[in-house]
């Protein structure tokens, strides 16, 4: 109890530290905005949408009136925290206490747990679902309860309207209930059919508005095709080092020490969990069903984001991030291999460098444009008369803005110029008639990964007005042009 307490007590400063410190990015505006609607309203606009509603419901609940980026971030950061004594529970469950406080440990430190636990956006709590979910199907196989298939339901179609890769999820555990009673040679519990079918009908809207976004947008995701490298066996092995160092690239340090270290220990994890001999009795799924268990866990869910990205790239970190638990337990029967005491001691603190490492700089180095900076910058110099523009014109980008700028005053006081498709589309011409009534542009310019550079605004003003003045924000340009003179060069 002493050791899940301190690892509480870590977990949870680890993500409340530095949670306000970078700016909303587009996602988080996003559900901050459905998180102030009614119910109504949230479920209307999530039909609109290609997320399902539950976060957005609860993030609601907590909000105060004027949230700022550490309280909107909260609710994140605590459902992160509430995953670790749950894998430990699953850890002592499948293997054995010691495993359990491993895995444990290994999350409450995990630089990618921690980034989006960080986020106000649904991941933090759809990885917590998938551990309530796959306990309550490990203890409902091995004792048949009521209880037990009931809490599994009830995560499993909360998972379904947290976010619809939780698709995956119940793919593996039907899988795995399979190969279970296959190989056990038993038959199916009844519980384990109603529990399947409550599923599929309390889960059947869901469904079918991933039915209708597909049916009118086959490829809505397309702005993703962009960021998305194509997937072969290196990003499958890098996704392996993100799952241990986080989904940023980690400091050298890090990389010299835990690169190494989470290779080792997973392959001896592998080899414990596929060998029967070494799979401890004290399991309570017939060995190695536990093991089996772990591995359907890891492979499955990634497994079907690669077939998928082979269609439709989707292909990033954080939709595999349900399988990052598995990994951490697979890891976790490699550390309890060791059974030198002194060398076991000596692993567990490279790990713990290692992580550290990335989780700092994860802290120090921003990796989201920084729209506070902007705005309040654009605020400290605004004029009658200056009006503002995002370069690209039509970006997803346009919503922190958009808030950023309104919660510095109303938008009659720093208004933004939106254009219409329509006008978007030969903005040589429109942009200039839309400037005529403003003396001076505030252009913010993405400069972030795949941006447009120069941006369309940007060319079209810079042959036509004088540049004022320019500063650089992380991701982000903005540029003051005086539209009433000439075209010139920046003056600072």
């Amino acid at each position: 109890m002493l050791w899940i307490s301190a690892i509480l007590m870590v977990g949870l400063g680890l993500r409340l530290y530095h949670l306000g410190a970078p700016s909303f990015w587009f996602d988080e505006v996003g559900t901050l905005h459905q998180a102030g609607l009614s119910l109504r309203e949230l479920v209307a606009a999530s039909v609109a949408d290609n997320h399902p509603p539950l976060y957005a419901f609860l993030l609601g609940l907590w909000l105060p009136s004027e949230p700022s980026e550490t309280l909107v971030r909260v609710p994140s950061a605590i459902l992160g925290v509430c995953s670790l004594p749950l894998l430990y529970r699953i850890g002592a469950l499948l293997f054995s206490r010691e495993i359990g406080l491993f895995a444990s440990g290994l999350l409450a430190i995990s630089p990618g747990h921690i980034w989006y636990s960080q986020e106000a956006r649904s991941y933090s709590l759809l990885v917590l679902l998938t551990i309530v979910s796959t306990y309550s199907l490990a203890s409902a196989l091995r004792q048949d309860g009521t209880r037990d298939w009931v809490a599994y339901t009830a995560a499993s179609v909360s998972g379904v309207y947290t976010h619809y890769l939780s698709a995956s999820v119940l793919l593996f555990q039907s899988a795995f209930a399979t190969f279970y009673y296959l190989k056990c040679q038993i038959r199916p519990s009844r519980k384990l059919l109603l529990a399947l079918c409550s599923i599929a009908v309390l889960g059947l809207p869901a469904a079918l508005h991933v039915g209708h976004l597909l049916r009118r947008s086959p490829w809505q995701l397309d702005w993703v095709a962009g960021q998305v490298p194509e997937v072969g066996l290196l990003q499958l092995v890098l996704l392996g080092g993100q799952f241990g160092l986080g989904p940023y690239w980690p400091p050298p340090m890090a990389m010299i020490i835990g690169v190494p270290l989470f290779t080792i220990l997973f392959v001896a994890g592998i080899w414990r969990l596929v060998t029967p001999a070494h799979t401890t009795s004290r399991a309570p799924l017939a060995p190695p069903m536990s093991g089996w268990l772990c591995l359907f866990w890891l492979v499955i869910p990634v497994l079907l984001l690669l077939v998928v990205s082979q269609v439709k790239p989707i292909w990033q970190f954080r939709y595999a991030l349900v399988s990052l638990p598995a990994f951490l337990l697979v890891v976790a029967q490699g550390l309890a291999s060791i059974r030198m005491r002194g060398l076991k001691i000596l692993v567990t603190g490279g790990l713990l460098v290692a992580s550290l490492l990335s989780i700092q700089k994860n802290y120090r180095e921003p990796h989201k444009p920084d729209w506070r900076a902007v705005a309040l910058s654009i605020k400290s110099e605004f004029q009658n008369g200056d009006l503002i523009l995002l370069d690209p014109p039509a970006s997803r980008h346009q919503s922190p803005l958009g808030f950023y700028i309104q919660r510095a005053g109303t938008r009659q006081d720093y208004p933004i110029l939106w254009l219409s498709p329509e006008q978007r589309r030969d903005l040589s011409a429109t942009l200039p008639r839309a400037l005529e009534p403003w003396q001076r542009l505030w252009l913010v310019v993405y400069d972030g990964p795949h941006a447009e550079v120069p941006g369309p605004a940007h060319r079209v003003l810079s042959g036509r007005h004088r540049r004022m003045r320019e500063q650089q924000f992380y991701q982000l340009r903005l540029i003051l042009y005086d539209l009433r003179g000439w075209a010139g060069v920046a003056t600072t």
